[in-house]
Parts: structure tokens; sequence; C-alpha cells
């Protein structure tokens, strides 16, 4: 909880001076979380000191009282026909004119009401802002430019020679979708979304003829909280990934934009396996077949198992939901006018039953009730810790280009008086094009009195290099990146020993490697 769950709220008050935090729908430690006092107060409001307002989930709340006593501030969206009947409505008001609720809950709610609409300038005069400017359009180009990742790159395949290839077969049903408004909750109205499809076009205009074929169709429809309901058409199936063979047999190229799409990635639903659905294996194997340089853009917010063809594909991209600027920035790096420089934020697994919470046997769990026994070896720890070799690490990313790293420093000797600790390197862009790493930086701890991960990234830094450009890198390590909590003492606790210092370009992609004596004296 502290070390895995905790951090990122953690950061997001102490750091990021959030005004408002949600409580969701499930139980922990068997309390709801919008009546769960330890998080809600003890942690959040006590703890971290946060300042803001904690407001429910839409239909989240279950009481009124233990709500109100745990530190929910404000009620949304319970599935009542009258207003007066919410929580902290009429049975808010009589519980503190019988007494049961003390006046000051109420009251300290309604200052941290008043606290964020003044911290908002809900009272004053707001200057106007601006809304999808072409400042921000850029912007949006940007941020799914340096999101998408180069998982897989044979024989330098990528990128693309707009001066050479004649001709590109593009497949694919999310060569033509749009998924801004799906999802729900996580849909927004976009002003426009430019599809992979139309990103190309853009691109290519008339300099490289492009033979689309639809490859795959979306035979699926997401029911609100009850899961995917399927209506597969074999015969069309198989007539779809005979017309994409034709157009890959007709082109230089072949680039299908596979992966998921709302129906999968929402929200009110767990997937229930991590398989690509409708044909798109037999689909992008046929495609394979027909034209060896295929090129697969994987479209979605999660991973995928792509065992079946990950070995014979040449070059695999992540794309995710890459947003309004989308199909123009996997035009960019399809073709080298950007350099790929993203990383994977989680492992991709071969199979869905070598994750952790799977491999243990807890998920999904017995009578609604899960527990998290895989302890502190979630994610890419328990990969790393437990010798499971995934589909892609985490923090995987290639680039159009090569880093080298040398020149490691560290103290091989700390003390707590020291910290914090710094670590440094120099990145050599060894290629010959520009080019943006992520330099990550894990820490070991090898010989602590309890279990730990062989490592945990501590720090990330991204940085442009010129071809030929070499800078030196440099890293912090406080108190908090050597410790573990103790569940006993409730504490944060850097024991001393020996710990391990490793950079690299990803958890398995290790360049540099040192060690220090820690000693709390």
């Amino acid at each position: 909880l502290r070390e895995i769950y905790m951090p990122g709220f953690k950061a997001a008050v102490q750091q990021g001076g959030v005004l408002s935090v949600m409580c969701s729908y499930n139980k922990f430690r068997g309390e709801y979380l919008c009546s769960n006092a330890y998080l809600l107060t003890d942690v959040l409001k006590e703890e971290w000191d946060f300042p803001g307002v904690v407001l429910s989930d839409w239909d989240a709340t279950h009481s009124t009282i233990p709500a109100a006593k745990a530190g929910l501030d404000l009620e949304m969206g319970t599935n009542v026909s009258d207003y007066k009947d919410y929580y902290f409505a009429d049975p808010l008001i009589d519980a503190v004119r019988s007494g049961k609720l003390d006046k000051k809950v109420v009251d300290d709610k309604v200052r941290r009401i008043l606290g964020v609409m003044f911290a908002i300038n809900m009272f004053g005069e707001r200057s106007n802002g601006s809304l999808n400017t072409p400042e921000h359009q850029q912007f949006a180009l940007k941020v799914a430019e340096e999101a998408v990742v180069l998982l897989k790159n044979e024989n330098n395949l990528l990128p693309l020679d707009i001066s050479s290839v004649k001709s590109v077969a593009v497949i694919g049903d999310n060569a033509t979708r749009e998924h801004a408004p799906g999802g729900y909750s996580s849909g927004i109205k976009a002003l426009y979304e430019v599809t992979p499809l139309e990103g190309l076009q853009n691109k290519l205009k008339d300099k490289v003829k492009i033979n689309f074929a639809l490859g795959y169709e979306k035979t699926s429809q997401e029911i609100f909280g009850k899961g995917v309901v399927y209506s597969p058409n074999p015969e069309r199936a198989t007539q779809l990934i005979e017309e994409a063979v034709a157009a890959a047999e007709q082109s230089d190229v072949a680039i299908i934009f596979g992966g998921l799409n709302h129906d999968f990635d929402t929200e009110g639903l767990d997937r229930t396996d991590m398989k690509l659905p409708y044909t798109q294996n037999e689909l992008i194997k046929a495609v394979h077949q027909a034209n060896p340089s295929t090129i697969v853009v994987l479209i979605s917010g999660s991973p995928v198992e792509i065992y079946e063809w990950a070995d014979l594909v040449p070059s695999i991209l992540q794309g995710w939901y890459a947003g309004m600027e989308g199909g123009n920035a996997f035009a960019n790096i399809l073709f080298g006018d950007v350099n790929p420089s993203g990383k994977l934020p989680f492992t991709m697994p071969v199979k869905l039953e070598d994750s952790p919470a799977h491999a243990i046997g807890e998920y999904p769990g017995t009578g609604g009730t899960v527990n998290y026994n895989e302890g502190i070896l979630v994610g890419y720890r328990y990969f790393l810790t437990r010798n499971i070799e995934p589909q892609f690490c985490f923090g995987h990313g290639l680039s159009y280009t090569q880093f080298a790293y040398s020149d490691l420093k560290i103290k091989e000797s700390v003390k707590e008086v020291d910290l914090p600790l710094e670590v440094g390197l120099k990145v050599t862009n060894t290629g010959d094009r520009p080019g943006m790493e992520v330099v990550q930086l894990y820490v070991g701890d090898k010989q602590a009195t309890v279990e730990r991960p062989d490592r945990e990234l501590k720090g990330f830094r991204k940085v442009y290099l010129s071809a030929g450009e070499e800078k030196e890198i440099k890293f912090t390590l406080d108190r908090d990146a050597l410790s573990f909590y103790d569940s006993e003492s409730s504490s944060w606790k850097a024991e001393p020993g020996i710990f391990t210092i490793l950079l690299g370009s990803s958890s398995q992609d290790i360049r540099l490697m040192g060690e220090f004596n820690y000693s709390d004296k």
C-alpha cells in the first residue's frame, strides 16, 4: 500500500498541490473508500496535510454519519430520485440536529469547499482562457510523438524513406477509427481527431500510393457494467483478411493499425483476458506472409498478448490512444521526421498468466475479496525478481539512433548525513541522427531484512542529444530512495548495508552498475 499504491497520490497532494481527491467504489480492509477514515482522514488529511475537498465518485457514497466522520466532503451522483434523499442532504441535516453528528464536522467540509472555490477564483473576476489554439494543437502533436514506443525494429525497417517507398498498404479498423469520444468518463469532445490513415495521407500526399484495406472490423458492443458482446461474421472476416493480403502484396510496405478500442479500454469493466480481439492475430500473420516488410502499430491503453506473431513481424510500435493529432504523430514517427523516444510504463507479459496476481492465483479473488499476496512484487518488480521473461519489459523503448552510457560517478561509502547522494554519468548519441533518451536509475537493496525487489526505479531523465553529442546527467537519491515501509513500526526504514545502482535504457537493458555501502550512523 505505502510503496506501490500511495506514492502517486502523495506526490499529487504534496508536490502537485491538488485541490480535490475522489474516493472510488471499492472497499479497502472491509470499508467502502468513501467511508474509510484511515485513508481519507488519517493519511490524506492529517499525515499528508491535504487542505482540499474529498468528493465521491458517482454513486459511491453508502452512508451519512460514517462517511461524514471518515472525511468525505462532497457527495456526487447518488442514484436517488430526489436530491433531498442524498446521504449528505436531509439525512446530514437530521444527523446534526439530532446531535448524532457534531456541527464542527460539517463546518470543516464547508470550509474546505469554500477554500477550493476561492483558490480557483470562482467569486472574483476571471480572465478569459484559450481553447484549442494552434499552440495547443502543436503541443498535442508533440505529446503524441514523444509517447510512441518503438518496441521492435528488426533490420532497421523503420524509419521508412519517403523517397524510395512507392506504395504502402494501410490496414486495420484502427486506421480509420476515432477514439477520443469513447470510454465514458475518459472520453472527450475533441474539435477534431486525425486518424492514422488521415495522418499518412497528410504526410504522403501524391508521393506514395496508399492501398487501404479494412483487414478486420469491430464486431463487438460494450454494455456498461455487463461486458462485451460479440457478433462475429466468419465469412466477412475471411473476406477482409483476403482483401488486406491483396493490398499487402501490391505494396512495398504494409502497416497494420491494430490493438483495442473503448469496448475494452473503458470504465465499469475489467478485461477478462489480454488477447487481441476479432481476427487480428490471423490478419497479422497472413499479411506478414504476403509482405515480410510488415509494421504493426498497437493502439490501446493497456498491454495485449502478441506472442503469436511478435517474432515474425520486423517492426512493432505501441501508439496508445494518441489524441487529436495522433494520426500526424504516427506518420511523423513512421517516416522519420520524429525519432521515437517513448518508454513502456508497464511490463508487457508474454501471456496474462505470467502476471503476478494471476500467477499466484489471487485474481479475481473469492466472494468479492482479493488479497494482495504478491506484496511488493508488483509489475516489473515481480518479473525481474522471479526471473520471468516478459514480451517487452518495463521502461523498454527503442530509437532510430544509439546511445552510449559511460563514466558512472558515485561514492563507495555513504552515511545518512551525506544524503542526498549524487549519482552522475555521461550519455552520448553515437548514431547519425538526433534523438531523445530516457535514462533510468534503479536501486537494489541487497541486504534488507525483509523481501525486496531485485531493483526499483528511483529516477529518470529525458535528454535530447544531437548526433555525436555528449551530456552529463546527474541524479540525487535521498533517504526515501533507500527506504522501505516497515509495517510493524509503521515507519520508513533505510537499513545499513550494500545498495546497487543500475543505470540503463530500460529495467533490463542496464548499461552501468555500481554499489555503495550505506550506514545510518
